[in-house]
């Protein structure tokens, strides 16, 4: 239980404490003095005396309960839930950490609120209780930036803080925080954080958790952390993704292959009906499913001539309306080539991992790095350089390439010494007595990302005895058990510069194998391959900058619409927005391990895992109190009567 005014309550105990020292004077007002006649009648009325005692008892503890009880009131208490938790201390600052992620798009039982709506309501309500001059700051997940809130019905407009189809990063909100904290020195804050809790927008793991935390620690600013969790899910959903398109030629007919993924909450077998939507036409399919995740592909005809379009695939309306819709776009196709720079015998195993999917014009050849200097670079999707040593005008070429949107992966052993492609600064060869084993990696996005089918790569049974590490980690995509990187990336314009620390040699690992390398390789060709199309697909995020999008399909009303899924026009680019793939991860984070990121600050949470609309918010129990205190001086006044005397009948 927690105090709407707990300075009212502690300046009133002391007066708890007047009946008893009443009491204590009116019993020194008198001088007792023995007389034997007296002490007669009191052993004769023993029995009533004993009653007189405990009930003076009871009036002086009717009398200090009543004074508790009213201390109480006054105090007004609150009982369990969200609002004792941010109303349990007082700070100058209040900063409010809005998640607004596609899942939280998610309806209570009533159809009428959804998980974003509620929050700001959650935290309206607590922020009206909070004294007078606390400013309050938000930052949402939409911008990550921080804005003061001068007026709190703000939160309620749907265009600035409305459910988005991006994703959250918990940790990222919290980096903004702590530079509004060490740039504007706002005094004691508190930090109230919203969120469903899905362990892809928390990743405890991230090492980044720890510095966070150290930072926090080190602020002149004191700042204490309150989370809202907002778990509940609903019984039943089910989601829908688009995973790839893929124009291809059959029987000498321009065909479009779409694969894409059903994922339920619940199993058992079921019909679910599909709205697709292809250049305005619409048609339905059914589709049977009887476990939790089902990847299906869906086949069109293109018209002869057809140089592209667009369209979406569609659930039915449930509680959870964020995941329910899928777009995609296609262009003319493009032809698509692989150069592997290397002079080592495993070259051409290479250059048959790296060959695109069937059905499009493709080529994977071994080349001599003269090839892939000045332009004659430009016309490959993918560039892998194996065991190589360039020079400065080779290099020059090919971080031009990266830039204007081609992928570069380099294999060991690197020339140590020198620093390559700006990036990778090569460390010694190291050799193992024993395996080096990869142990974590992004399964969500990138090259080592789960298929299509949901399940993992297996790079946790790749046996790896030889390495060569670069003191320039980049972002880790996946890291051995010592927490080094197996694969790292560097971006760089438009493209991305890959190293891998292993080599496909087999002295070095089994990586030639081919269940990581295959998938990987052709990961990395169909990312250099956007560059030739004029069909773009990202996640929803937000641009505060850019070229104007023009709505294709999807919702014309958004203001920033970046943040919300569709098909939009962007300069003479088609660009697909669809909300992050981790969005429809059902993966909740414990509670414990949220604990845990916060250790050593003061925290507490409030996770609100019903769904019922009238349980979010502490409800005050003042009336409760001053009806107890009412009662216990009605008691009071009761016992305190005087009994009138009888009248003893003549004889």
């Amino acid at each position: 239980m927690t105090f709407i005014e707990p300075l009212l309550f502690w300046l009133f105990v002391p007066f708890i404490l007047l009946p008893i020292i009443i009491h204590l004077i009116n019993r020194m007002r008198y001088t007792p003095i023995k007389w034997a006649a007296m002490d007669f009648l009191f052993k004769a009325k023993r029995s009533s005396t004993k009653f007189a005692r405990i009930r003076e008892w009871l009036i002086l503890a009717c009398r200090c309960l009543a004074l508790l009880f009213l201390a109480f009131t006054l105090a007004r208490p609150l009982s369990g839930g969200w609002l004792g938790w941010a109303l349990s201390g007082s700070s100058d600052t209040v900063i409010v950490l809005l998640d607004r992620s596609s899942s939280m798009s998610t309806y209570d039982e009533s159809g009428q609120v959804n998980k974003v709506q509620r929050a700001v309501k959650m935290v309206r309500q607590s922020a009206e209780k909070m004294p007078a001059g606390t400013k309050f700051v938000v930052i949402d997940s939409g911008s990550s930036k921080a804005m003061i809130i001068d007026d709190l019905a703000r939160l309620e407009d749907q265009v600035l803080f409305g459910v988005t189809d991006g994703g959250v990063s918990m940790k990222d909100m919290l980096k903004t925080a702590y530079q509004y904290i060490e740039t504007a020195n706002p005094g004691n804050c508190e930090i109230w954080l919203t969120s469903d809790l899905q362990m892809s927008s928390w990743q405890p793991g991230s090492e980044d958790w720890q510095t966070l935390n150290a930072d926090f620690k080190k602020l002149k600013s004191q700042a204490s952390f309150r989370v809202l969790g907002l778990s509940h899910q609903p019984a039943k959903n089910i989601s829908i993704s688009v995973k790839s398109v893929r124009r291809f030629q059959e029987s000498g007919k321009s065909k479009l292959l779409a694969s894409i993924q059903l994922s339920r909450s619940y199993t058992g077998p079921e019909t679910v009906q599909i709205t697709v939507n292809m250049n305005g036409s619409e048609t339905a399919r059914r589709i049977k499913i009887t476990q939790e995740s089902l990847l299906f592909e869906h086949k069109f005809k293109l018209p002869e001539g057809d140089t592209g379009g667009y369209g979406f695939f569609r659930l039915p309306e449930d509680r959870q309306p964020g995941d329910n819709i899928s777009y995609f776009a296609y262009g003319p196709g493009v032809d698509v080539k692989t150069a592997i720079v290397s002079q080592q015998k495993y070259a051409k195993l290479l250059s048959l991992a790296a060959a695109p999917p069937r059905g499009q014009q493709s080529q994977a050849h071994v080349v001599d790095k003269n090839q892939v200097a000045g332009k004659n670079v430009r016309q490959y999707s993918l560039v892998i350089l194996d065991n190589q040593d360039i020079n400065d005008k080779e290099e020059a070429q090919l971080l031009k390439y990266v830039e204007k949107g081609g992928q570069l992966l380099v294999f060991p052993p690197v020339r140590k010494g020198k620093r390559l492609l700006k990036f990778i600064d090569p460390d010694e060869v190291q050799r193992a007595e024993k395996d080096y084993r990869v142990a974590s990696w992004d399964e969500f996005q990138g090259p080592l990302a789960n298929t299509l089918q949901g399940e993992s790569l297996p790079l946790n049974k790749l046996s790896i005895v030889t390495r060569q590490l670069s003191k320039d980690p980049g972002q880790v995509l996946a890291a051995y058990e010592d927490g080094q990187p197996f694969l790292s990336r560097y971006g760089l314009g438009k493209g991305s510069l890959y190293y891998c620390s292993s080599s496909v040699a087999a002295d070095w690992s089994d990586l030639y194998k081919g269940p990581i390398l295959l998938p990987m390789l052709n990961r990395l060709v169909r990312d250099g391959a956007k560059k030739f199309s004029t069909v773009s697909t990202e996640n929803c995020r937000y641009e505060e900058a850019g070229k104007v999008l023009e709505v294709l399909l999807g919702d014309k009303s958004q203001a920033i619409k970046s943040l919300h899924a569709g098909v939009y026009k962007r300069g003479d680019e088609i660009l697909v927005l669809n909300r992050p793939a981790f969005e429809d991860s059902m993966t909740m984070v414990d509670e414990e391990k949220i604990k845990d990121l916060f250790d050593g600050l003061e925290f507490s949470m409030f996770n609100q895992s019903s769904d019922k609309t009238g349980s979010e918010t502490q409800s005050e129990l003042f009336s409760i109190f001053a009806v107890l205190m009412l009662v216990l001086l009605v008691i009071e006044a009761f016992m305190t009567l005087n009994k009138p005397l009888k009248r003893e009948e003549a004889v």
